[in-house]
């Protein structure tokens, strides 16, 4: 479970364990993959495991939205961003932990709090989106579309909206930080955001992966 920091540093203030993460001011996980929970990944990504599934959204789902709800109440959390889903995997029908992620934020738009933050789906395509034709999806998952200008856009507008004396965050989520270049990909189709705002990027995962451990 998570307990406040890095699960592979331990620090609060994780920065990528091996500086290659600079770009977020936080970077936490809550579990650390191993043999057990590797396993029932595969089964549930690999080979869309009925059972599989059912576990980990058992095991997972209460877990992540009290992280997250916890993650809110503690920061001024504006806005959060989901990776995303390759396309083949969503017209497939393919279970995602990600989509675990999209169970919570739905669960955060009925919690009865203030402040509630905005939930991005930058470049993320859900199943419906995969089975429209190309240019009639309305979120594209290329970097230049207009848009993703527009979301840009409209977040560089609402960061600058934010009272002086709170300092705005927006929480990447994704299932399995190993890497990082996931992440990276996702912070640098919304960079202008960061450089024209004074919000911080926050990077949170369900899994940690550990050094030399195989990519999922």
């Amino acid at each position: 479970m998570w307990s406040g920091g890095c699960v592979r540093c331990g620090s609060i203030h994780c920065v990528g364990c091996c500086d290659h993460l600079p770009q977020f001011t936080q970077v936490n996980a809550l579990y650390t993959l191993n043999t057990s929970n590797a396993h029932l990944l595969v089964e549930a990504k690999g080979y869309n495991s009925a059972p599989a599934r059912m576990i980990l959204q058992q095991m997972l789902l209460f877990p992540l939205y009290q992280h997250v709800l916890q993650w809110v109440s503690e920061h001024f959390v504006t806005h959060v961003i989901l990776a995303s889903i390759r396309r083949q995997r969503a017209l497939q029908g393919l279970w995602h932990p990600i989509l675990l992620w999209e169970q919570v934020v739905e669960g955060l738009k009925t919690h009865r709090g203030s402040g509630q933050p905005k939930v991005v789906h930058f470049f993320h395509q859900g199943t419906k989106q995969a089975l429209l034709a190309k240019d009639k999806r309305k979120l594209m998952p290329h970097f230049k579309t207009d848009d993703t200008v527009r979301l840009r856009k409209q977040m560089i507008e609402d960061l600058l909206k934010c009272p002086d004396d709170k300092k705005p965050c927006v929480l990447f989520l994704d299932d399995i930080l190993t890497t990082g270049q996931t992440a990276l990909g996702v912070y640098r189709a919304v960079e202008e955001v960061f450089r024209q705002t004074r919000a911080e990027a926050h990077l949170c995962t369900i899994f940690r992966s550990p050094m030399g451990m195989e990519t999922l």
